[in-house]
């Protein structure tokens, strides 16, 4: 319920101060490392991105008041920071937020994507 509320909460917001202009989502996702699988879909798991991205897609393809997404990003990359324990933070050195890792090998995440997006609605 938390992706719901926040999508809700940020379509009121750019509604009330842009009423005729098109809604469009752009760097959504979280990160997910290659290969680490968990059944009880812990952070960082395939699992987890596949969810959450999934339940993203539900939000914002589901809202009338959204006219689409830009899901961040194609394939996980290196990423800039290297160091310390902020939420800029990565393993790796990577930023894991990639439908593919960086070798280009699908996740989880990618079967959650084409699903919404062939079946043209949510789940």
């Amino acid at each position: 319920e938390i992706i719901g509320s926040t999508v809700r909460t940020l379509v009121s917001g750019f509604r009330e101060r842009y009423p005729d202009k098109a809604i469009i989502f752009s760097e959504m996702g979280t990160c997910g490392i290659y290969g680490y699988r968990d059944a009880s879909a812990a952070q960082w798991t395939e699992e987890f991105q596949a969810e959450y991205v999934g339940d993203l897609l539900d939000m914002v393809m589901g809202n009338p008041e959204t006219s689409g997404i830009a899901i961040f990003q194609f394939c996980d990359a290196p990423s800039y920071y290297r160091d310390g324990a902020t939420v800029r933070s990565k393993p790796f050195a990577i930023n894991l937020a990639g439908l593919y890792d960086q070798y280009r090998r699908p996740k989880l995440v990618v079967d959650a994507v084409r699903k919404r997006f062939l079946s043209g609605k949510q789940k």
